[in-house]
Parts: structure tokens; C-alpha cells; sequence
């Protein structure tokens, strides 16, 4: 089972660059706008 990472951040751009390089070092990712 993999950790469970919360990105928040205004730029929706932002989140997906951070939620791509967090998933695709294994980890599960949830994005909310701030």
C-alpha cells in the first residue's frame, strides 16, 4: 500500500506537475484546489 499524499495548491497547473512526479514515484495523490 502506497502513501497517500494531499497536493494543494491555486494553480491547477501546479497540482498536475506535483501529482505527476509524486505518482510516478509511487505514491497515491489527491489534489484540491486552495
Amino acid at each position: 500500500m502506497s502513501a497517500r499524499i494531499l497536493v494543494v495548491d491555486d494553480s491547477a497547473s501546479m497540482r498536475q506537475m506535483v501529482a505527476f512526479a509524486l505518482t510516478s514515484a509511487g505514491f497515491s495523490v489527491e489534489e484540491a484546489e486552495d
